[in-house]
């Protein structure tokens, strides 16, 4: 018979791979769902639709493949990017002139 340390150690190598596995097709997904709602929250932007309700329109032109909620979360991780790197751009700005 095995030891059972060695056994041990195959099963949880075993665990960590598929662990591994889903973690990157998640972190995939979340990288294709990312690019779908940053173009439908821009097309929402230039039709000049109001910043309420975007999340749950853009949820709805998805069709349940995304909560309302997960899509605000991200608009709002998005603004606060695109917030942060526009004050760096004033910054610069008032810095040369």
């Amino acid at each position: 018979m095995s030891d059972p340390t060695v056994i041990g150690r195959a099963v949880l190598a075993g665990l960590a791979k598929g662990r591994a596995r889903a973690i990157a097709a998640a972190q995939a997904r979340s990288r294709l769902l990312e690019e779908i709602i940053c173009g439908l929250a821009l097309a929402d932007i230039q039709a000049g639709r109001p910043p309420r309700g975007r999340g749950k329109r853009i949820a709805l032109q998805l069709r349940g493949r995304v909560s309302e909620s997960q899509v605000n979360r991200l608009l709002r991780r998005l603004y606060s990017v695109r917030g942060a790197i526009g004050d760096t751009d004033r910054q610069v700005n008032q810095e040369a002139g």
